[in-house]
């Protein structure tokens, strides 16, 4: 994908993605967050990625992933708060 092609796709692209993270994640700029990420990652891959191949299925696939990823720290950082403040429910 040429670096037209990848500008036309962003284009055409963002705004449903973005709405797509928005109705999974709940949060919209987190939505916001995670597609960009996902087409920054895209952007270094821009000339493997093939617009036969589904590159609209790769970012969505990627900001997904990155969501979850970060949902699962905040859960582990509650997690871990919680035992600081309960002795009691510490592992032991």
């Amino acid at each position: 994908m040429t670096d037209e092609e990848f500008a036309v796709f962003y284009a055409q692209a963002v705004r449903r993605l973005t709405g797509q993270l928005y109705v999974m994640t709940g949060d919209f700029h987190e939505a916001q967050d995670v597609v960009q990420e996902a087409f920054a990652r895209a952007w270094d891959k821009r000339h493997r990625l093939d617009r036969d191949l589904g590159p609209e299925a790769w970012v969505r696939t990627v900001a997904w992933r990155l969501a979850v990823s970060r949902w699962r720290r905040v859960l582990r950082g509650r997690r871990a708060w919680q035992r600081r403040a309960d002795p009691a429910a510490a592992p032991g």
